[in-house]
Formats: structure tokens, C-alpha cells, sequence
């Protein structure tokens, strides 16, 4: 176990750039400093983006020209960073009040859009992006946004009523995810023009797709199930923690799945069977998010103590 210390604010979000050689990490201290800080467990850490208000920019559509620019000066809180599939040197945060599209070396936020609660990159110049309010139901939606020069949003979007809570993205199979404030997992394929809806017992704050593409994993408070696409009904439910289920994540191999809860322990879980591995635990504190590095080697957590801890899971 090596343990990373950031500083004193909470980690909501993870990711692993695609050589696995860095992680990204957004920590949210309780006097609105928000900032992306670049861990490379052996050697330290740097803050390589804070994003201050008047930074941001929101995009808003005018009738008459398009979509123009204005700028945004509520206080920023980020929910989430997503490094590039391919480039190490860019990547996406969704923020309270936008998101951004960011390159490491010049640090320059090129696009900002409002209430951005997560997002997934689609492939190399396509992200998905869902809007809605944490733990709260207010409208929302899910856009798809061409990244290249020039920006643009794609269409169709769908609104959801209460909120989208979490987006998900399988890779292999092109289709598309999100969980909603009503209590349902929506999936669709673009190719097709109706997304299904599975219901579920209660809102999931978090949904991630099996590496392959049929099955989806969805957190629903001290559990988890896995639902089949296709049968659109659960097949298995994963139950032992004592704490909110916060987020979760396949090894790419897709033979286990981690929870991470705020009862302060990561469980491990057999896919095929359901049945529990192991529990982990650290100086992570209420943990809000953890990810795997490509090859799965590794398994990243975090939580309100400030501290990124790193377990070595071959």
C-alpha cells in the first residue's frame, strides 16, 4: 500500500492517464479551492490546474448568432476529471458551474458549460457529458460534444426531468449510459433511435459498463447490482458494506468489480459468481472515488482525508 498525501480537501475524482505513468486528482477544500493535482506516487505531487471564477466561461445558444460566450463568476467546485484515451498530455473536469477541456502543458480551459456533474470521453474527440445536481433532483440532461476544432454539440440530447447523476461509456460496443434521479439506468445506442430504461429500488450515484459491454454495474446505497442489457433486469446484487456505496469500477479485465463506500473500505468482488475476495482499507477517510490503471495492476482510492492511497491488486 503506498499512500499519497495531497493536502487538507476532500477527492472526488480519480483518473489514470492511459500509460498509467500519472493520476489526476480533484481535490475540494471547505474554502472553495478547487484544483487538479498531477500524483506520481514516487515522486510527489503538483497542482496543475485551479480554477479560479473568473476563468470560467459558460456557452450560452443566442437566436440570432449561435452560441456566444459570456462569462461565469459563481464559485467552483469540481466533480470530476477524465484523462484522454490516447493523449496524456489533456483532459476533461466537470465543475459545478462547466466543463472544461484542458492540455497539461499550456493549462489554458478552452470550454466551459454549465452544471456538468460527470463525464466520459466517447472516444479521442467525442465526450459524453451528463448535467444534473449530487444527491439532489433538479432538471438535467445527457449532450455528446464534438471536441475538434470547431466545438460543436451533437445531436440528439436527452433531458432527464430529475437530473443525471452518472454517465457511462462502453468502448467496445459503442453504447451509451446514465442513471437518473428517478430511480432508472438509461442505455442507448447511438445507431438506434430509442434508449431502455431499467428501473431500480433506488437512484444510483454511480453506474460503470463491463469491459465488454453486456453488463452494467450501478451502486444502490449499501449494495451493488449488476443489470444485463439485453434481459434489461438485474442478475446479481453484491451486499456487505455498512456505508453509502460512492463509486465503483471493473478491472479491465473484467473479472472483478471494486466498491468503495463511506463506511471507509474498497470490497472486491468476483463477477462471475458475486461472491466477496477481500475488503481494503487506508487513511482514506469516507471514500468518493477510486480507479484501476490499465492494466489493473493497480487500484487508486480516495476520500475526505486528503490522501490518495494505492494498492498493488495482481
Amino acid at each position: 500500500m503506498l499512500v499519497c498525501e495531497v493536502g487538507k480537501c476532500a477527492i472526488h475524482s480519480l483518473s489514470f492517464t492511459a500509460d498509467g505513468g500519472r493520476l489526476l486528482v480533484v481535490g475540494n477544500s471547505s474554502s472553495e479551492h478547487s484544483a487538479v493535482y498531477d500524483v506520481e506516487p514516487f515522486i510527489g505531487n503538483q497542482e496543475i490546474l485551479h480554477i479560479e471564477p473568473w476563468r470560467m466561461y459558460r456557452h450560452e445558444e443566442n437566436p440570432d448568432n449561435g452560441i456566444i460566450t459570456i462569462p461565469a463568476y459563481d464559485p467552483i467546485t469540481i466533480h470530476r476529471v477524465r484523462t484522454h484515451p490516447t493523449d496524456v498530455t489533456q483532459f476533461v473536469v466537470g465543475c459545478r458551474n462547466g466543463w472544461l477541456f484542458v492540455t497539461v502543458e499550456d493549462r489554458d480551459p478552452h470550454i466551459a458549460r454549465m452544471d456538468a456533474l460527470s463525464l466520459e470521453f466517447i472516444d479521442d474527440t467525442t465526450l459524453f457529458v451528463g448535467y444534473g445536481e449530487r444527491y439532489k433532483e433538479s432538471p438535467g440532461r445527457v449532450e455528446i460534444w464534438q471536441l475538434s476544432d470547431p466545438l460543436r454539440r451533437k445531436e440528439p440530447h436527452f433531458v432527464e426531468p430529475k437530473g443525471v447523476m452518472d454517465v457511462a461509456v462502453d468502448r467496445s460496443g459503442g453504447l451509451l449510459a446514465w442513471s437518473t434521479g428517478q430511480r432508472r439506468v438509461v442505455v442507448w445506442d447511438p445507431r438506434r433511435q430509442d434508449p431502455i430504461r431499467i428501473s431500480l429500488k433506488s437512484t444510483s450515484y454511480h453506474i460503470c459498463f463491463h469491459p465488454e459491454g453486456q453488463h452494467l454495474a450501478a451502486a444502490q446505497d449499501r449494495g451493488a447490482v449488476i443489470l444485463d442489457i439485453a434481459k434489461r433486469h438485474q442478475t446479481q446484487e453484491m451486499k456487505g458494506h455498512t456505508g453509502r456505496i460512492t463509486c465503483l469500477a471493473y478491472r479491465p479485465d473484467g473479472r472483478v468489480l471494486a466498491t468503495g463506500s463511506w463506511d471507509q473500505t474498497v470490497r472486491l468482488w468476483e463477477v462471475s459468481t458475486g461472491k466477496f475476495i477481500t475488503a481494503l482499507s487506508g487513511p482514506t477517510g469516507r471514500i468518493y472515488t477510486l480507479a484501476y490503471d490499465a492494466d489493473g495492476l493497480r487500484l487508486a482510492v480516495a476520500g475526505d482525508a486528503g490522501n490518495v492511497v494505492i494498492w498493488d491488486v495482481d
